[in-house]
């Protein structure tokens, strides 16, 4: 990032002023920064630092190894994983879920109107049942359900 920065700020300056060498001018602290990071001294600090932290981890590692291996031949060991945005994936899992199971009834209900349908101008009678108007009330019912799926579908996307 540094190095495209300073390519931007180079095409910038030499559009202010062609005579000056941004890389020129930069160079001096970029030796100093590597001389400072890469010092024999430095180096060894972060060495023996990095040694003294780990050097207590393998002190401990057989000793952890025997006690994990104990508390799994005991059954033991637990585990346990979590997932970040479980809650979201979940209520989005529940989302997907109900809608399917609304397009399953509203796919039967639709079945079931078919049904009368056709039985209807096979037997070409009028489908009355307690003096209702069944097809009829079935429609209105079925296109209030794809209404209502719809409008959840488009309500529920984010654009």
């Amino acid at each position: 990032m540094l190095g495209k920065t300073l390519l931007t700020m180079e095409g910038i300056v030499e559009s202010l002023d062609p005579q000056f060498n941004i890389m020129g001018a930069a160079e001096p602290f970029g030796k100093k920064l590597l001389q400072e990071r890469y010092n024999p001294k430095t180096l060894s600090q972060r060495f023996w630092h990095h040694a003294i932290e780990y050097s207590d981890i393998l002190i401990h590692l057989p000793k952890n190894i025997k006690e994990l291996t104990a508390a799994m031949q005991k059954g033991k060991f637990r585990s346990e994983i979590t997932v970040p945005d479980l809650d979201t994936f979940l209520n989005k899992l529940d989302k997907i879920g109900n809608r399917l199971s609304y397009s399953i009834v509203l796919l039967s209900f639709s079945i079931m109107m078919v049904g009368l349908i056709i039985g209807a101008s096979i037997a070409q009678e009028y489908t009355m049942i307690w003096k209702l108007p069944v097809i009829e009330i079935g429609f209105f019912i079925a296109a209030g359900m794809i209404i209502w799926l719809l409008y959840s579908i488009i309500k529920s996307r984010k654009y």
